[in-house]
């Protein structure tokens, strides 16, 4: 295969080229980036080229919880996915699907699961136990209730127990405590990645 390399003026031409040269059975396209700017200029140019045409977005930063957030879209995207990565961000080792769909933490309502266990896991999986949760890559535990803060939701959700059965999954507010949905699944990603190799 022969890889061509195409130098462009500016983050437009970048977001022009790349639509148009898109084949119509592609899966999504990578743009590699300096910066988050630069991230965010190539999607806003890109979907005004793009038009009506139905793609997911995502970027991958250099912190851990852009990176997994990011790789879960990439992972189990259902529609072309446009992502923008950070040069840093790729220079890292990251897991392969294989090794990232094994550690996911898949929970959902009516589930037996043995409360012990789930701790170890998201311990397994980089989170840290904190009193409330406040940000991505936390949990917290007071009796039958559990709250873990996952980085691909915008806010954390919330387990009701009752002895090893899931009963309640409800996503809430950090502020107020109040829930904003309830769910009837819920997919922790992993927040390190050395632990899971």
């Amino acid at each position: 295969m022969d890889i061509q390399t195409v130098v462009l003026p500016n983050i437009s031409a970048a977001a022009f080229f790349a639509e148009k040269h898109r084949g119509k059975d592609s899966k999504g396209i990578l743009f590699v980036c300096r910066d988050e700017q630069e991230a965010e200029d190539f999607i806003s140019a890109f979907k005004t080229f793009a038009g009506k045409d139905d793609y997911s977005y995502t970027f991958l930063g250099e912190d851990k919880y852009s990176l997994s957030s990011g790789l879960y879209k990439i992972f189990t995207a259902k529609k072309p996915l446009i992502a923008a990565a950070l040069y840093t961000a790729c220079a890292k080792d990251l897991p392969g699907r294989k090794d990232f769909s094994q550690s996911l933490i898949n929970l959902a309502t009516g589930q037996s699961t043995l409360r012990a266990d789930l701790l170890a896991k998201l311990e397994k999986s980089g989170y840290e136990r904190a009193d409330f949760t406040e940000k991505s890559g936390q949990y917290a535990v007071r009796g039958s209730v559990v709250d873990i803060f996952s980085p691909n939701y915008d806010a954390p959700c919330r387990l009701y127990f009752s002895g090893n059965l899931i009963t309640t999954l409800a996503l809430f507010d950090v502020e107020t405590q109040n829930t904003k949905s309830n769910l009837s699944e819920f997919t922790a990603v992993p927040v390190s990645f050395e632990h899971n190799n």
